[in-house]
């Protein structure tokens, strides 16, 4: 293989394991204005929307709305929410979402749907706990109190609180809601319910295939990865300072805590060399779903030269 066809084939593997979430989690088409018979729902693009999307793209396309999806953060997303931020205190990926609203609701969407989530699925059975902090679990019932178009009623604005512990607790929660604000049937919810499960399940399987095919490559060019444990909303550029890119700038492969991979089956490859934890200001350290015991976290958020080798 040429050095330039190499180049563009690792080009290729850095992007697909760098942007996995935004290539896997968000590519789904809407329904057309035509096939849209309930209407038009408006969901942000932050926060557990990078974990939970492909469930409500599903749920939503499958109940008959056309779901229109904030685009990627950028500054000028974030200024346009400027004026409704509460806080200076706040962590950046909560002030962003300001702005994704406010885009929104200048698409003239019929409502806006941003759920407070306390729990997520428990990814490991003997798992202390699987909630979201704060932030996340509750920042719509911040933005529902400070957006001037929610607070007066001109733009409907639905975040009903609950859990993804497992799909008979989220059907129930659903079903509730859906039967109150559009007389939706049961039967149709939890079939919709239950096909946005199947599709979140899909794109992990999906998340596993392209990992491994990372793995595959970094093993026959001798070449070393990183893992990136971070919240999923690191994968937002706005939000991760470009670290993805300056780690493939030298030739390294990319990965996330979330790419179900045997990790522990090759730990003495030189297949991983640095796993940190990404922060983002105002927020604690992640817990991420690697064990613990199983993993170095490094001390510092630089490594040595030498762990940059490949």
């Amino acid at each position: 293989m040429s050095a330039d066809l190499e180049k563009k084939k690792t080009k290729r593997i850095f992007q697909t394991s760098s942007n996995i979430r935004t290539n896997v989690f968000f590519a789904y088409e809407p329904l057309s204005e035509a096939e849209a018979t309930r209407g038009t729902v408006g969901l942000p693009r932050v926060l557990n929307m990078y974990e939970n999307y492909p469930f409500w793209a599903t749920f939503f396309k499958k109940l008959g709305f056309r779901v229109v999806l904030s685009p990627q953060s950028t500054r000028k997303i974030y200024e346009l929410g400027i004026d409704s931020i509460p806080s200076e205190s706040e962590c950046y990926p909560a002030k962003l979402a300001h702005g994704h609203i406010s885009w929104l609701i200048h698409q003239n969407v019929d409502f806006i749907f941003y759920p407070a989530i306390p729990y997520e699925r428990n990814e490991f059975p003997d798992a202390n706990n699987h909630y979201n902090c704060p932030i996340v679990t509750s920042y719509s019932e911040n933005i529902k109190n400070n957006v001037e178009e929610i607070t007066s009623g001109q733009m409907r604005f639905l975040n009903p609180f609950m859990a993804f512990t497992n799909e008979e607790v989220l059907s129930k929660q659903l079903v509730d809601c859906f039967k109150k604000e559009f007389h939706i049937p049961e039967a149709e919810v939890r079939d919709a319910v239950s096909e946005g499960w199947k599709e979140l399940a899909m794109t992990r399987l999906e998340m596993q295939k392209k990992g491994e095919e990372v793995l595959k490559y970094m093993e026959e060019h001798h070449r070393r990865g990183i893992v990136l444990a971070g919240r999923p909303y690191h994968v937002d550029p706005e939000i991760n300072h470009g670290i993805p890119e300056l780690i493939t700038s030298y030739g390294m492969c990319v990965l996330t805590e979330k790419i179900p991979f045997p990790i522990w089956g090759i730990w003495n490859a030189r297949l991983l060399s640095w796993i940190s934890g990404c922060t983002t200001a105002g927020c604690t350290p992640p817990q991420t779903t690697l064990r613990p015991e199983r993993i170095w976290i490094s001390s510092s958020l630089t490594p040595s030269a030498a762990d940059w080798m490949p």
